[in-house]
C-alpha cells in the first residue's frame, strides 16, 4: 500500500510542480489615512469634503533591505477603460486609446512628483499635498504611485553583441485617490471619434466614449449598428454595461470576426442609455483602398496566427495527469496481488 501511495504522489509532483516563492518585495506602502476618510473604506484614499483647497495626505513607506534605496512618489491620473473590471486604469499620461478631455486636470498639475531616500531597514512617513483649489463638485479620482530601483540585488548585467545592458528591475505599487464632493454635478455622455485599429492578433472596430464632467457616469448601456451603403447591417450588437469616471474619454473595441470591409461608405447607429436617459448617433465610416488592403492583411495575418497557435487547455492536462495516476495504482495494485498469488 505504502508503494502505491509514494507512487500517486510521485505523480502528482510531477505534474504539479512546486514552484519556489519569489523574495519578498523590497518596499511596503501603507497609506494613512485621513479624518475625512470614508467609513469603512480602507487600503486606499477615499475622502469627503464639502470644497476643495489643500488636501494633506500621508504615506508610510517602509525599506525591508539591508541596502539603501531611492523611493519615487509619482501622481497618475485615472482613466476609464471598460475592458477592466475596475473600469479605471491609472498611467502618467494619455495613450492612444484611454485620454483626458481637460488637460488642466491631470495629476500633476495637483500633486507633485517627490523622491525620498530610505536606509536599511528604515520606515518614513512621508508627506505629500494635493492641490484641488478650484474644484467643488463631483468626483476626483487620481493615485499615487510608489516605485523604487534596488540598485543592490535586482540589478543585471547582461551581454549582447559585446554591449552591456544594464536590467533594473522596478518594484511598484499604486495606491488610488477618490475625492468626493458634496455637489454632484449633471450627469453627461456623448459618442466620439470611430475607427478601425490592428493590434496583434486582430482587428477591431473602436468606438471613443466621453465623459465631459466631473462626475462618475454609471450603467451605461451602448448598441450599435454597422451598415453598409445599401442597407445591409454588417455587424451589430450590444455591450456591457460600464462606466466612465470623470474628464475621460475611452476607445472602446469590438473585435472585428467578418470579411474585410471594402472601399466604400458605410454608417454606425449608436445608442447609449445612461441615468434615464437615451442618446443616439451616427457616425460615418469612410474605408478607402488602403484601409481595406490594410484591415485585409490583418485579418489574414490573425487567422494565420489562430491556426499556428495550438496549445492543449490546462483541464485536459489535469485529466490526463489524473487519469495517469489512477491508472499507475491500478496496476500497482494488480501488480501486488499477482506477485501474492
Amino acid at each position: 500500500m505504502k508503494r502505491q501511495i509514494f507512487m500517486i504522489i510521485f505523480i502528482f509532483m510531477i505534474i504539479f510542480p512546486i514552484v519556489a516563492q519569489a523574495d519578498s518585495a523590497p518596499i511596503t506602502v501603507e497609506p494613512i489615512l485621513p479624518d475625512q476618510q470614508k467609513q469603512g473604506v480602507k487600503g486606499y484614499y477615499h475622502l469627503e469634503l464639502n470644497e476643495g483647497g489643500q488636501v494633506q495626505l500621508q504615506i508610510q513607506v517602509s525599506n525591508q533591505t539591508d541596502e539603501s534605496v531611492t523611493v519615487l512618489l509619482t501622481p497618475l491620473n485615472a482613466y476609464s477603460n471598460p475592458a477592466k473590471s475596475t473600469g479605471i486604469q491609472y498611467n502618467e499620461q494619455d495613450t492612444e486609446r484611454h485620454q483626458l478631455l481637460n488637460k488642466s486636470l491631470s495629476m500633476k498639475k495637483h500633486l507633485q512628483q517627490k523622491e525620498v531616500d530610505l536606509k536599511a531597514d528604515e520606515s518614513k512617513t512621508v508627506p505629500f499635498t494635493v492641490d484641488l483649489s478650484g474644484v467643488h463638485e463631483g468626483q476626483w479620482l487620481g493615485a499615487i504611485q510608489v516605485s523604487t530601483l534596488d540598485q543592490a540585488d535586482n540589478t543585471q548585467t547582461m551581454t549582447e553583441n559585446e554591449t552591456n545592458v544594464v536590467i533594473r528591475h522596478q518594484f511598484t505599487y499604486t495606491v488610488p485617490i477618490e475625492i468626493d464632493f458634496n455637489q454632484v454635478p449633471e450627469t453627461d455622455f456623448s459618442f466620439g471619434d470611430v475607427r478601425f485599429d490592428y493590434p496583434a492578433g486582430g482587428t477591431e472596430l473602436l468606438i471613443e466614449m466621453q465623459n465631459p464632467t466631473t462626475g462618475i457616469v454609471r450603467d451605461i448601456g451602448v448598441t450599435y449598428r454597422l451598415e453598409a451603403a445599401n442597407g445591409e447591417v454588417l455587424l451589430d450588437g450590444r455591450m456591457e454595461s460600464f462606466g466612465l469616471v470623470p474628464n475621460t474619454s475611452a476607445a472602446v473595441p469590438i473585435k472585428w470576426e467578418r470579411s474585410p470591409l471594402g472601399p466604400g461608405e458605410y454608417t454606425l447607429f449608436l445608442e447609449a442609455v445612461y441615468d434615464r436617459k437615451k442618446i443616439t448617433d451616427e457616425k460615418k465610416l469612410v474605408i478607402n483602398r488602403e484601409e481595406s488592403e490594410k484591415m485585409e492583411e490583418s485579418i489574414a495575418a490573425a487567422d494565420e496566427e489562430a491556426t499556428n497557435d495550438f496549445s492543449i487547455p490546462v483541464w485536459v492536462i489535469i485529466a490526463l495527469g489524473l487519469l495517469l495516476a489512477i491508472i499507475f495504482v491500478f496496476l500497482g495494485v494488480w501488480i501486488g496481488r499477482r506477485r501474492a498469488d
